[in-house]
């Protein structure tokens, strides 16, 4: 898996959780067609097991949902990272938002720095090569790996996609990039999840200032291999911002359900788009566009 990372930052409040991260992931997640049965409660022990044969002393254990926490970082804050973030997070996309859930457990790796981070992708999956100093999601193995130094937002964007993957299993590249993306920086309260700008925007500005900009329609149309194309940066951006644009109107959690459960009738979204917001496609993009450039980073 090829990914390509830009900072990352934390802040965090007494009401409200912010996670700050740039993730690009260059593939896709695996397709499941899988039962949603809730899988909170199966064992974690012999994967436990096994793990402790090959880590070193130092590493701890937390589970956390669907997800089993591996971490070189101290028990307490392994156990912090794993209740403020995954945690959290699992409460706002189960509510009323995703609704199958993992079938499988998920094994989250926080190493606490580059040096662990690399050393152990290597001996554990054979990564090596153009690896993200970040962390990346691996589907076919059911785990992600983060360098947790580099800060702990980009769990979100792996952890997006790594819940998509049992809910919405045929989730076109654009939207899911655009979710994962979305979250890359947000805040948790009283169980919802919301996106805020960050560090894609400027790219975005530019290119519709530049008129650089394709439109809506057309990124919806693409397939995997054009999403991830030479102008994957500013199709992320693109995306992400499609996604706030529908947060900011309150149609987003709607409209994913709707794509979701009506996928076979249209795969790109288009329709369901064009229906929720009462306008054409051409309509849509033009107000998009607009309201993109009122955004401030």
């Amino acid at each position: 898996m090829k990914l390509k990372h830009l900072n990352i930052a934390i802040g965090l409040s007494m009401s409200v959780i912010f996670l700050f991260c740039g993730t690009k992931q260059n593939n896709v997640p695996l397709k499941s067609s899988e039962s949603s049965k809730d899988t909170c409660y199966f064992t974690c022990d012999s994967l436990q097991s096994a793990l402790k044969e090959t880590l070193s002393s130092d590493f701890c254990f937390v589970k956390s949902g669907y997800f089993l926490v591996v971490s070189n970082l101290s028990q307490s804050e392994a156990k912090g990272l794993s209740e403020n973030s995954i945690g959290s997070a699992l409460k706002c996309f189960y509510n009323d938002y995703f609704i199958a859930k993992p079938t499988e457990l998920v094994t989250v790796f926080l190493f606490k720095d580059d040096t662990s981070y690399r050393f152990w992708a290597d001996k554990l999956y054979g990564d090596k090569d153009d690896l993200s100093r970040f962390g990346y999601y691996k589907p076919s193995k059911k785990v992600m790996l983060m360098n947790i130094a580099t800060g702990s937002g980009t769990l979100i964007h792996e952890l997006t996609h790594s819940l998509v993957r049992y809910d919405f299993p045929d989730i076109p590249s654009w939207f899911n990039e655009g979710l994962g993306s979305l979250y890359e920086r947000c805040s948790f309260e009283n169980n919802e999840i919301k996106g805020h700008v960050n560090w894609r925007l400027p790219a975005l500005v530019e290119a519709i200032r530049k008129n650089q900009y394709s439109s809506i329609k057309t990124l919806m149309s693409t397939d995997d291999e054009t999403f991830y194309s030479d102008e994957s940066a500013l199709n992320y951006s693109q995306a992400r911002y499609f996604c706030m644009y529908l947060q900011d109107k309150g149609l987003l959690k709607k409209y994913y359900k709707t794509f979701r459960d009506n996928f076979s009738s249209d795969n790109t979204g288009i329709s369901f788009a064009e229906e929720l917001l009462s306008s054409n496609i051409v309509s849509i993009d033009t107000e998009y566009k607009s309201w993109v450039l009122t955004l401030k980073q």
